[in-house]
């Protein structure tokens, strides 16, 4: 969908912190909702709406990230870095203050890191 929205895009979501453990991602921030899908670059993540402060993402195994992260993930060790983005169901995009890191261990695993971009 590309021009105008049916809905105002007011209020933007915001994320003020995210938590990593293990498979899960803990969100917390302002104006969240169940209409809203969290993406770690082009990978959606399963996003369960707990509140409009918080919502809980599932990290996908390595099968479910895109073909193209999965082809720019290094073996090297060397961190990817993709954009945190909030998408709403109608398709605005929302961007954060946040990335995420991929890293490939030496045995092949793909770790996960987010923090909050530099100025």
């Amino acid at each position: 969908m590309t021009g105008p929205t049916s809905t105002p895009i007011f209020p933007i979501p915001t994320i003020t912190s995210m938590v990593l453990d293990g498979k899960e991602c803990e969100i917390t921030g302002t104006n969240l909702s169940s209409k809203q899908t969290v993406y770690f670059g082009v990978t959606s993540l399963e996003t369960e709406w707990r509140s409009v402060t918080q919502l809980n993402c599932k990290i996908p195994n390595e099968d479910g990230h895109s073909l193209f992260e999965q082809s720019v993930i290094k073996a090297d060790g060397s961190k990817i870095v993709v954009p945190v983005t909030i998408v709403r169901d109608d398709g605005v995009l929302y961007k954060t203050s946040f990335n995420c890191h991929y890293t490939k261990t030496t045995d092949g695993k793909t770790l996960f890191e987010v923090n909050e971009k530099e100025n």
